[in-house]
């Protein structure tokens, strides 16, 4: 199958000498590629202070529901609340959020959160269930914002649950044993449990596959070797999170598996043929998409058959090109933790997130580091004042974003 391929234009030239001057540059030192959306047509004689005012598009007479109240939510929307809608932070606190954490959303309207075991008492009675629950209505209710945030935890089962689940939850590979339509009850357990504490996104199910699972970082977290029954497995799980009301995203785009190493510390790096990689590793997403999954996560590996000189979750060839172009995703793309080694390796975190959400993600992932943190909100915010991230570019992630907490029942608007 051919990779595609995508030509540089002047646009394109602009684009990536604004995020030089920021230090980054891939492996090849090749510029990013990127459709004139995500550029002005000619550069600014000078630099603006704000992002101009932009007259609102007529709704056509026949504009179908969602469609017409997601519009409206964005018309209502400020900037900093639109590019608050683009990250999703980790924090410490149990109970409630610890303070500089809750300062920095307050400033920066932060709409997506994500719950760690740092957040969670395990060894609770109750498995740490009651005291998330207070925690996300604590924040919900001293903060609120305009639409209901994403609270998102990683609950695979085995060694990935965050929470005391009693009996403990099999690993992916344990369930691999099992009839698709008891993981699927199993899930939508688990999505109920979720959401009575109010998180409403699980980071699952692992979609990676891979010929010798134990030889891989991800070990039991890999349902099987097979794509096909791997995809089938993970419909599984989105099929019971969905029916227990929580959200659910595939990961590792466009494949984990693909490498031995580990992305937490290093920038993992497979040889295999572009051919090789779709019909085996991004063959198992392709199938489980049909499911109808509401997020993939990107992945931080590099795959030179698709780009020689980025990561995949700063790839506009992999997640522009192959994701939502041969794979036909619409929904939500969320990057990988940009606090893992192997995304700071590969580029400046004053550069990243918005080479990560010109490249086609929607979601900045960033653990608990408020200075990380603070850095990625103001490189999006820079980057919509002087116009490389535009109105258009933003609006787009961020309807992405409210038309998954409309579709999950998340967000009710009046």
């Amino acid at each position: 199958m051919k990779t595609r391929i995508f030509r540089t234009n002047a646009l394109a030239l602009l684009l990536a000498a604004a995020l030089c001057l920021a230090g980054c540059a891939g492996k090849s030192g090749d510029p990013l590629p990127s459709p004139s959306v995500y550029a002005p047509t000619e550069a600014p004689t000078s630099v603006p202070t704000a992002a101009p005012t932009e007259e609102p598009t007529p709704a056509p007479t026949d504009e179908p529901y969602e469609a017409r109240v997601v519009r409206e939510a964005l018309e209502r929307m400020s900037a900093k609340e639109k590019i608050g809608m683009l990250v999703m932070f980790g924090f410490t606190g149990r109970g409630q959020m610890d303070g500089e954490y809750a300062a920095l959303g307050r400033e920066y309207c932060v709409g997506n959160y994500i719950i760690g075991s740092v957040n969670v008492d395990k060894g609770a009675p109750d498995g740490g269930f009651e005291g998330v629950k207070e925690l996300t209505s604590s924040i919900e209710r001293s903060d609120p914002l305009s639409t209901p945030r994403l609270f998102s935890t990683d609950v695979e089962g085995g060694t990935v649950v965050r929470f005391g689940f009693d009996p403990k939850l099999p690993s992916a590979s344990e369930l691999a044993e099992w009839p698709p339509d008891e993981v699927r009850e199993l899930f939508e357990y688990i999505g109920q449990k979720l959401c009575e504490c109010g998180v409403n996104l699980d980071l699952a199910p692992v979609c990676d596959v891979a010929e010798e699972p134990d030889k891989t970082l991800l070990g039991s977290r890999i349902f099987s070797s097979d794509p096909e029954l791997a995809a089938r497995l993970c419909g599984a799980v989105s099929d019971g999170l969905h029916a227990g009301g929580c959200a659910s995203c595939l990961k590792h785009f466009p494949g984990h598996g693909a490498v031995t190493g580990d992305s937490h510390t290093s920038v993992p790096e497979t040889q295999k043929s572009a051919q090789e990689l779709y019909e085996y590793d991004v063959e198992a997403f392709r199938l489980a998409l049909s499911y109808s999954p509401d997020c993939v996560m990107a992945a931080h590996v590099l795959y030179p058959a698709f780009d020689e000189g980025n990561v995949a979750s700063l790839s506009f060839s992999v997640l522009t090109g192959i994701l939502r172009g041969d794979l036909g995703f619409e929904g939500v793309i969320i990057s990988d933790d940009m606090l893992m080694a192997g995304l700071r390796e590969s580029c400046p975190m004053d550069s990243a997130p918005l080479k990560f959400i010109l490249a086609g993600g929607d979601v900045v992932l960033c653990g608990a580091d408020p200075e990380v943190q603070r850095t990625v909100l103001e490189t999006l915010t820079q980057a919509y004042e002087v116009r490389i991230l535009t109105e258009e570019r933003l609006n787009e992630s961020a309807a992405r974003i409210l038309r998954l907490k409309l579709e999950r029942g998340l967000w009710k608007p009046e």
